[in-house]
């Protein structure tokens, strides 16, 4: 009798030990890189069509925003006129949301679909502040007289 309990204690401690083994993840690490001139990124978010977006630090120290896609990498998703951006979730119809920094040093939000046009959402809306502040500035010039 004694030698049954002794069994079946240690086939359950292989049937776990074999489940546990099996209950695993395996991941792969993958290096994304930097952006050019840049020693350091951040990956914030990843879509089932495994794009990520992220930050990365380029030449002169400064943070933008990246995307990056298997097999073209890690491309520069450029700022609003500043020198910082952040790209922070993107979503399976590949829109992406992030901040950057305008040419006032101010830090608008950005939302771009679908991210391959990104560059050029984030030229229309940095054209639109712009063209938002000179109205202003002109209603402004206007108040005074």
């Amino acid at each position: 009798m004694r030698r049954k309990g002794v069994i079946g204690i240690g086939l359950s401690a292989i049937v776990l030990v074999g489940l546990s083994a099996a209950a695993q993840t395996q991941y792969k690490v993958i290096d994304l890189g930097t952006l050019a001139g840049g020693a350091i990124s951040n990956a914030y978010a990843v879509n089932d069509l495994t794009q990520i977006v992220g930050t990365s630090q380029v030449t002169g120290g400064f943070n933008h925003g990246f995307l990056w896609m298997k097999p073209h990498g890690m491309k520069d998703l450029g700022t609003l006129g500043d020198n910082f951006s952040s790209a922070q979730a993107v979503n399976d119809a590949s829109e992406i949301v992030g901040q950057a920094a305008t040419s006032q040093s101010t830090s608008d939000v950005c939302r771009a679909e679908p991210a391959r046009h990104l560059h050029r959402i984030l030229n229309r809306i940095a054209q639109r502040h712009r063209t938002a502040l000179d109205m202003l500035a002109q209603i402004a010039a206007l108040e005074q007289f």
